[in-house]
């Protein structure tokens, strides 16, 4: 752990804004590198990372996954679609419909 500040944003880091005190490659540590959230990301742990979004100090996780969506949402979405395209799913060459 630092001594000294190592400027964590408080929203995205852990352990109270403590950051590695020592680079060791083998055990993945960085000098100056905060302790993220499970979702965020970068030395200051100040960005959500890749698929993630909406970084909030507040979320234990720091952000929220952004292809998580509630089932009913999605079963929602495929029955509006079969009923408003119902040939979504059927033969579109032409050689399986009638003469």
């Amino acid at each position: 752990m630092c001594v000294s500040a190592c400027d964590c944003d408080p929203r995205g880091s852990l352990d109270d804004g403590a950051c590695d005190s020592r680079t060791d490659v083998a055990n993945g540590l960085e000098s100056g590198r905060c302790h993220c959230k499970v979702n965020v990301d970068g030395r200051r742990c100040d960005r959500c990372k890749n698929g993630f979004w909406n970084f909030d100090g507040q979320n234990p996780e720091g952000c929220e996954c952004t292809y998580r969506l509630p089932l009913s949402f999605i079963y929602s979405f495929i029955h509006l679609l079969y009923s408003t395209n119902p040939t979504l799913g059927t033969d579109t060459t032409g050689c399986g419909t009638c003469q």
